[in-house]
């Protein structure tokens, strides 16, 4: 069995989000102006196994909306596609 941890660009999630709080607070600090984190990959998963390739957590798009608490850099080469053929497979 091997793993193939690949990534498909990053993201960049408010504090709040890694840190939630308790009560009420925890959702109004999502959409209320607060500091941002350092971008964090966004990670998807291939793991190859009696000849098989299984996916696990396909990654992000390019096409992927920015959120209030989430800020999405994917280029179309960074798709699942492109982080397959980096890692030397393929579908």
């Amino acid at each position: 069995m091997q793993i193939h941890a690949m990534s498909t660009g990053t993201v960049r999630v408010k504090h709040a989000f890694l840190f939630a709080k308790t009560g009420w607070r925890r959702q109004a600090d999502l959409f209320l102006p607060g500091p941002w984190s350092d971008p964090l990959p966004i990670h998807c998963w291939a793991i190859e196994h009696d000849g098989r390739l299984l996916l696990v957590d396909t990654g992000e798009v390019a096409t992927a909306r920015n959120v209030p608490f989430a800020r999405f850099d994917v280029t179309p080469e960074q798709e699942l596609p492109g982080a397959l053929a980096a890692a030397g497979l393929s579908v």
